[in-house]
């Protein structure tokens, strides 16, 4: 368990204070991308699964 907490750095960086975190909004589908992301040394990675769908979405109904 302990691993796990030290692999999540964002929440280490938040407990011990450091300062801003760095991270980035992957817009982009795709776990490939996910893990290119993640290994750029970015705090944390947010992936919005909601605004490609709705693009893709109303581009199938036009």
């Amino acid at each position: 368990m302990a691993s796990m907490k030290a692999a999540n750095r964002l929440k280490v960086a938040l407990e011990e204070g450091k300062g801003p975190s760095m991270g980035c909004w992957q817009m982009i589908p795709g776990s490939n991308v996910s893990r290119t992301l993640a290994r750029t040394g970015v705090d944390w990675v947010v992936v919005d699964c909601e605004s490609r769908a709705e693009a893709l979405l109303s581009k199938l109904t036009d």
